[in-house]
């Protein structure tokens, strides 16, 4: 203790002496807050080495929210997370969660954490900024996957919920998810983005009090701190009967599942569901069933990565001669399937997978309500509902010519009530990179569809807001393989999502069917939706920038292209500066933001390419699908070398790694 409070003595500007005024001044800020003797020293030698571009880095520039709220590397200074930004992120939100919903001190803020290094001890930094604040708090005292504090928040009707992770980022990230009191993603909808960044920003000075996480203890705050974890446990698998639809078969299953939690935390948590369904438990891999934060068996603990992520998932199966594997990423919000044919493992994508998903939801819903039989009509064509404006406010009214009944449904001995519904009730959604199959068999069948800003963010509000107007809302999906089946947790949720489709191939491989023959079965009847999705890793901010500016301004043109290769372009959609051609007004329809990049292009041909930058990694990615009306019956390997041919084009003359020799292909 000695030693550390030596370090803790004050420390001014004069004496960093690293030739730059501003960094002295914000080193020695560094040096006088944080208590951690690891952080601090790091800092400390940094100064002593006048290692002033690294401690620009560090210091200069702090987090922003962004896809996911916090996401970055672990270490040392502003730009990182570590002890002293949790502590002045959690106060930041902790002052705008108190300005804004005051009852907050009544409800109280949910906290979770996952296996990543450092992500308990964060957990409990949180909770103690939120006891000292006077908050009730319901705290995980074990590691939880990150659906469970979705989940939690609306059970308990929390006024926040807190999950420390990073996913499936590397080993060296971690990252702070924020759900605001509808149980859906806060970081970064408007307006909770800007008072969020700003209450941060307002709180930067840490409390003495912050960092004794000692007072989670004592018994003067006891009746503060609750582990919702056996409740939840109970409730959610109760919860999640509602998209169980065939409970009766399942014990008879005649495939055998493989199961990865990708070391993380899924495996008890999933066999929990599976047991509600009735399931037998899912073969685990064993070398990853158990969490471990240093994700020793795989490069990337990312099951989207493919074959090389499902390596040892793979030798697993074909040991135990299992036909189907169910991947979840470490924090278990997301789910990969990878399915044995005659000619290997065919590992889907997330597009396929919620093309099945989507239709196993819709086929089950119709059986259940086999008396809504007429289709609807709707104004302006269809299932072609948007979200609109800065918040997602439907903008289109549905009119409906459907009888309006009522129904109840007994699953697995719980009475459902399914409520009021007509097909003007229904919705579907994706994300705008995302394939449209759900567009395409929405307005097949009759229900809506509507498309959001990339993000479970985005779906997850525009879900809330639906529910309250009293709509029925059976699926969403995003192609980074994140799935929300029904409306029980309003973001991605790999732990629901294995039980759903574990249902799936038991309804598949009972009638002789199997996952890859019935999307065969879905693409004829409602168009071929074939995606290429890659990208490209830059670490230079400036030459991404170049990149795009390029495209707006096409080799000096001052204009958009209007051809990619041999490729027509007919439309262009920009949502970094708001502009659509196709529009009247040319003002794109969705939200806008200048924080990001993301230019879409329309094909004559019917090819839709997105390209946009992430926003927790160095990537530009590209998005693909061409589509195709079924009445045309065109042949899958003619639809397949037509995309390819776009996507090696777009590569060619929109990445141009000639002329950008800094944009990396992806390894």
């Amino acid at each position: 203790m000695s030693s550390i409070m030596k370090e803790l003595e004050p420390v001014t500007p004069e004496s960093m002496n690293t030739g730059d005024r501003g960094l002295d001044a914000e080193a020695a800020k560094w040096l006088s807050w944080d208590r951690n003797p690891e952080t601090r020293m790091a800092i400390r030698k940094l100064v002593e080495a006048k290692k002033t571009e690294e401690l620009k880095k560090l210091l200069m520039h702090r987090m922003e929210f962004g896809t996911a709220g916090l996401r970055t590397r672990m270490g040392p200074g502003n730009s990182q997370m570590n002890d002293l930004t949790m502590i002045q992120t959690t106060q930041g939100l902790v002052k705008y969660l108190k300005e804004t919903l005051p009852d907050s001190t009544k409800k109280g803020v949910v906290i979770g954490f996952d296996g990543r290094h450092n992500s308990e001890k964060w957990s409990k930094l949180v909770a103690t900024v939120c006891v000292n604040a006077e908050l009730p708090v319901y705290l995980f005292k074990r590691l939880c996957p990150t659906p469970y504090v979705a989940f939690a928040l609306r059970v308990f009707e929390a006024s926040c919920g807190i999950m420390i992770t990073a996913s499936h980022n590397p080993k060296e990230d971690n990252g702070y998810k924020v759900y605001w009191d509808n149980g859906a993603q806060a970081s970064i909808i408007p307006p909770h983005d800007s008072g969020i960044s700003q209450a941060i920003n307002e709180s930067l000075q840490p409390l003495d009090s912050s960092w004794d996480t000692s007072i989670l203890d004592k018994e003067s705050v006891k009746s503060l701190i609750v582990d919702p974890m056996d409740d939840v446990i109970r409730k959610y698998n109760e919860a999640a009967l509602a998209v169980c639809y065939t409970r009766e078969k399942n014990s008879e299953c005649p495939v055998r599942l493989t199961y990865t939690a990708m070391h993380g935390v899924g495996y008890e948590f999933v066999c929990h569901t599976l047991k509600a369904f009735d399931f037998k438990e899912p073969i685990p891999v064993i070398e990853q069933v158990k969490p471990d934060p240093d994700f020793p068996t795989v490069k990337y603990p990312n099951p989207e990565e493919g074959e090389g992520a499902l390596k040892l998932a793979m030798e697993t199966a074909d040991k135990n001669r299992s036909k189907v594997i169910l991947a979840n990423d470490p924090d278990a919000d997301r789910l990969a399937i990878a399915e044995k044919t005659e000619s290997g493992w065919r590992v889907f994508s997330g597009n396929e997978i919620g093309a099945f998903i989507g239709w196993w939801c819709w086929t089950c819903w119709r059986q259940r309500n086999p008396n809504v039989n007429c289709k609807q009509q709707h104004e302006g064509g269809g299932a072609r509902n948007k979200t609109r404006g800065r918040q997602g406010t439907l903008l289109s009214r549905l009119v409906s010519t459907c009888t309006r009944i009522s129904f109840t449904v007994t699953v697995a001995g719980h009475l459902v009530t399914a409520g009021h519904f007509v097909l003007s009730d229904v919705y579907m959604m994706s994300s705008t990179v995302s394939s449209k199959i759900l567009q395409a068999i929405a307005h097949n069948e009759g229900f809506n569809f509507i498309e959001t800003l990339t993000g479970f963010k985005w779906m997850g509000n525009v879900a809330d807001e639906l529910l309250k107007k009293g709509k029925h809302v059976l699926f969403a999906f995003e192609e980074a393989i994140g799935y929300m089946c029904g409306s029980r947790v309003l973001d991605k949720d790999g732990v629901t999502s294995t039980a759903v489709v574990a249902e799936l191939v038991n309804h598949l491989y009972s009638n002789q069917s199997s996952l890859s023959q019935q999307l065969e079965v879905i693409y004829k009847r409602y168009g071929y939706h074939l995606n290429h999705n890659s990208y490209f890793l830059c670490h230079d901010g400036d030459t991404i920038k170049a990149m795009f500016a390029r495209l707006r301004d096409f080799n000096g043109t001052g204009t958009y292209p209007t051809e990619c290769g041999e490729f027509e372009i007919v439309h262009v959609r920009d949502l970094t500066v708001g502009y659509d051609s196709e529009a009247e007004d040319k003002k794109p329809s969705l939200p806008t933001s200048k924080s990001s990049q993301m230019i879409t292009f329309k094909f004559k041909n019917g090819c839709v390419a997105t390209l946009r930058t992430s926003g927790t990694e160095p990537k530009i990615k590209y998005y693909t699908e061409l589509r195709t009306d079924p009445a045309k019956n065109l042949e899958f390997d003619e639809v397949k070398t037509q995309l390819q041919a776009i996507v090696t084009d777009i590569v060619k003359h929109f990445y141009n790694p000639k002329l950008f020799p800094k944009i990396l292909a992806r390894q």
